[in-house]
């Protein structure tokens, strides 16, 4: 895993996903929208009237991408292993360089190659390793936006506002406040 079959589980249990190795991906089940609309089944048929005969479904919460999972199949070996060496080096200060190091390729052969697979650069692809990591802290924790930073390989805070308001029009607070969880009001009490 990942590289020959993905694997996501359900419920995102923290110490399991992160005991397994490599660590899982799971999905965060929206239970309390599970159980609303089971409350709101459960009411119609106690006043007699059918339920809908279409499925409810339900989205989930969202989807925490782990190491299970997160690697595209790549067929070329030489592009693979050096996006595998961009996902586990990007939150440290690396360049396209330390990325030729890995490869027996040139510069310019590399390059072609990860735009005709991938559609992007290689300082492309450390650029968006990092920016998912910081997406995924950014709604995770309540660390500082400089923490935030550092730990997502960006020199500062300065540096993620400027590739964060770029890439995505916005800066890392309003990210945070938008991609925080909402809960589906629940049930008023009669």
């Amino acid at each position: 895993m990942p590289e020959d079959i993905a694997l996501v589980g359900v419920d995102n249990d923290d110490l399991y996903c992160h005991l397994a190795r490599p660590p899982l991906s799971s999905v965060t089940v929206n239970a309390e929208r599970v159980g609303y609309e089971s409350a709101r089944l459960l009411d119609r048929l106690l006043a007699g009237r059918r339920c809908p005969k279409t499925a409810i479904l339900v989205p989930p919460v969202r989807v925490h991408v782990r190491r299970s999972s997160e690697l595209l199949a790549i067929e070329d070996a030489d592009v693979a292993k050096a996006a595998r060496f961009i996902r586990e080096n990007a939150v440290r200060p690396i360049s396209v360089t330390d990325v030729l190091r890995q490869v027996p390729l040139s510069r310019r052969s590399l390059e072609r190659r990860f735009k005709k697979i991938l559609g992007r650069g290689v300082a492309e692809e450390i650029c968006r390793v990092r920016l998912e990591r910081c997406k995924h802290l950014l709604v995770e924790t309540d660390l500082k936006i400089a923490t935030v930073a550092h730990y997502s390989g960006f020199s500062s805070a300065r540096h993620l506002a400027d590739v964060f308001s770029r890439e995505l029009g916005m800066s890392p607070s309003e990210f945070r406040k938008r991609s925080r969880p909402k809960y589906v009001p629940r049930l008023a009490e009669e």
